[in-house]
């Protein structure tokens, strides 16, 4: 049997907006049900939330379940780890340029 619920109220029981609820609506990827059938106001109908269940399910993607190689690091400390990555990129292309640099020396005196 199919439920039928308010935007609002499908918003509210499925943790999205509002406007993604009707998106879905707008572009049919979800069955709705209006009075007016206008376009415009889709915040105004009624959603089959199986056929939303059935949508969200099949566009999820699967979490796995932690294990010995999953490792959780937060947002904070995986910024620093870029920003990090960043400062030792060029640290490395320096050393790269010193490098280059000196191999060229090198290579003037042994035609020396």
């Amino acid at each position: 049997m199919v439920t039928w619920l308010s935007v609002k109220s499908t918003a509210e029981k499925y943790g999205i907006t509002e406007e993604a609820v009707c998106k879905l609506m707008k572009l049919r990827y979800i069955t709705y049900s209006s009075i007016d059938y206008d376009d415009e106001y889709y915040d105004e109908g009624l959603v089959d939330t199986d056929d939303l269940e059935s949508f969200l399910r099949l566009n999820s993607i699967p979490s796995y379940p932690d294990d010995e190689s999953v490792q959780r690091v937060s947002n904070n400390h995986l910024n620093w780890l870029y920003g990090e990555n960043e400062r030792l990129e060029e640290v490395n292309d320096e050393l790269l340029e010193k490098i280059r640099l000196l191999t060229q020396k090198e290579a003037a005196l042994k035609k020396i």
